[in-house]
């Protein structure tokens, strides 16, 4: 997973070294978005990516997490009153450009408008947890304890509410016919704590985040998304193989400058 993004990473950069040379770009040290709390997914992808940005801009690329909750979008505002010089640029996320505002009654931007689109710099899959005092070792089993209790009394944990971890959630009520109530959480490192703890009992979230728990055990993962098994987890079967594909959606991530003109 961390070569993927790497390599992506060192993609995204490798037109970085031409624009340096044209109008004196960057002048400044330049200031990377992240609009959810350190240790989650986005952060971690965030700081690789500004490690590869510094070396090849010859300037400090500063990662600065803004979070503020609804999958990354009211940190939005950060980005969209930068001016778009390029030396302040966001981390996009299927929350901050996807789900979220198609989600929001009155969105405070458009996608597609308000932002200039850089580069892909990777995607992750997505999986579903329990903490380390789970009963249940499969889920088959989860399901079972879960359709014993009444409706809405198991909670599940997300990295925020309008995210793509909410979204995988709300798929897998619809599909597997449970209502669950969901927590959301200022990024994925508190949701991931808390589960691992004991307060939450069910975690979604991208992979990459919680993979150092689930190897020492602290969490247990499930079932994860995509098509095929995940190469550091093959004992986890997917979600398409549980006969759950709709449930199936992976998290990517991005750079977005804010963009000089909108089109009408």
């Amino acid at each position: 997973m961390k070569r993927r993004v790497f390599l992506a990473a060192a993609l995204a950069c490798g037109t970085l070294p031409s624009l340096s040379q044209a109008n004196g770009y960057p002048d400044k040290p330049i200031r990377l978005i992240v609009l959810f709390s350190p240790g989650g997914t986005a952060d971690i992808v965030a700081r690789l990516v500004s490690d590869k940005m510094s070396a090849a801009l010859g300037v400090t690329v500063v990662v600065d997490n803004r979070a503020g909750g609804a999958g990354g979008s009211v940190g939005t505002g950060e980005i969209m009153r930068a001016k778009p010089d390029g030396c302040t640029l966001g981390m996009a996320t299927v929350g901050t450009l996807g789900t979220a505002p198609a989600a929001a009654r009155h969105p405070v931007y458009d996608p597609g408008k308000s932002f200039s689109f850089i580069s892909n710099l990777g995607r992750s899959p997505m999986h579903l947890a329990v903490g380390p005092a789970a009963t249940a070792t499969d889920l088959a089993k989860l399901l079972a304890q879960v359709r014993k209790q009444p409706a809405n009394s198991i909670s599940f944990a997300i990295g925020g509410s309008g995210g793509v971890a909410h979204l995988m959630g709300a798929r897998f009520q619809f599909a597997t016919g449970t209502h669950l109530t969901h927590v959301p959480y200022r990024g994925a490192s508190p949701a991931i704590n808390d589960v691992a703890g004991g307060q939450v009992p069910i975690l979604f979230d991208a992979l990459t985040s919680s993979t150092p728990f689930i190897a020492s055990g602290r969490l247990h993962a499930l079932a994860v998304s995509g098509d095929h098994r995940t190469a550091s987890l093959l004992q986890v079967p997917t979600f398409k193989e549980l006969g759950l594909p709709q449930v199936s959606t992976q998290a990517w991530y991005g750079l977005i400058d804010r963009r000089a003109f909108r089109t009408t």
